[in-house]
């Protein structure tokens, strides 16, 4: 897909019910566009919502439901698009301006986004109430959020160099893992599990986290050539896909904690990556103005490889019995 005007900043996927792909991208102009992907391998644009903010829209989730989309951006505005009828619903203002990152909570109750100065606000879903805020969070930016599966841990990392891990409910601090890289976290992710937090950094390294203990697990050393910006973990947790100002895209297997993909992804610096829920494909973004759709195509796993041939084998055997009972 390729763009004429300003670059895509993020994108991501979402599946309806017919069957077709729909890529939600974001770009600095204040427009929001919906991108169809057909099984044929075409591309077209099914909507856009131009105009959507007065400035830079920094981030974009989709409720799991599939039903609304949530879009951030410089003007310290955060918009509720209705998809299906494509329309407005709600919008929240943030007096401290430019707000960033985003997630939304899997029972689609809370909206978390970032505030420049560094706070968290918590805002109940299409509601009119008082939202919550941590302030000063962070001393810095915050570039990423992750939630574990159950919600009650936010997980959140800025470009004070530090992660630090959140209680939904009562908003307190429960650790905090200071200098965590050497240089501004830019993605931090969650496994489905909870078991770990995998982060990645201007320092160009990536690096694996115990959820429970805190510790340090294992570092990727040079990961990238440059700052990683984005990772997107496999449904089964046993893949990572991770993107850099490098152009380039990896893919590590984390049971070994090996490199076992690069690909060359774009003519400039590959800034947003989305996985698809069935781990099969994941599109990337890049300043060069493009957005790709990958087949993620993986090694078969040798235990069910061996399985898979057990299987075939027992079935052949039944059916030379049956052959000899005849």
């Amino acid at each position: 897909i390729q763009e004429t005007g300003t670059y895509v900043e993020s994108a991501f996927f979402f599946f309806n019910d017919t069957a077709t792909t729909e890529i939600y991208t974001e770009q600095i102009v204040g427009s929001v566009r919906c991108v169809q992907e057909t099984g044929q391998k075409e591309h077209k644009q099914i909507h856009q919502f131009s105009a959507a903010h007065t400035n830079w829209i920094g981030a974009l989730a989709i409720t799991s439901d599939d039903k609304y989309l949530v879009s951030v951006a410089d003007d310290g505005v955060t918009k509720i698009w209705d998809i299906e009828n494509k329309k407005l619903v709600q919008t929240y203002y943030d007096e401290r301006g430019k707000v960033n990152a985003l997630v939304i909570t899997s029972d689609n109750k809370l909206i978390i986004s970032a505030s420049a100065s560094g706070s968290i606000n918590i805002q109940e879903f299409n509601t009119d109430s008082q939202k919550r805020v941590i302030q000063k969070a962070h001393s810095e930016i915050i570039n990423s959020f992750a939630l574990t599966a159950d919600n009650k841990y936010l997980v959140s990392g800025a470009s004070d160099n530090s992660i630090k891990i959140w209680d939904l409910t009562t908003l307190q601090l429960v650790h905090e893992i200071q200098d965590a890289h050497e240089n501004s976290v830019r993605k931090v992710v969650v496994t489905s599990d909870s078991r770990y937090i995998i982060s990645s950094s201007q320092d160009r390294r990536i690096k694996i986290w115990d959820f429970q203990t805190k510790k340090l697990l294992h570092t990727f050393e040079k990961a990238h050539d440059d700052g990683v910006y984005h990772l997107a973990l496999t449904s089964d947790n046993n893949y990572l896909v991770s993107i850099a100002g490098d152009k380039q895209i990896k893919v590590w297997n984390l049971q070994t904690r090996q490199l076992i993909h690069t690909e060359q992804a774009h003519a400039a610096q590959v800034v947003a990556l989305a996985m698809s829920s069935n781990s099969q494909y994941f599109a990337t973004s890049s300043t060069d103005r493009t957005i790709k759709v990958w087949e993620l195509q993986l090694p078969r796993n040798k235990a069910n490889s061996m399985l898979m041939e057990l299987e075939q084998l027992e079935d052949e055997v039944d059916r030379l019995l049956e052959l000899l009972m005849i």
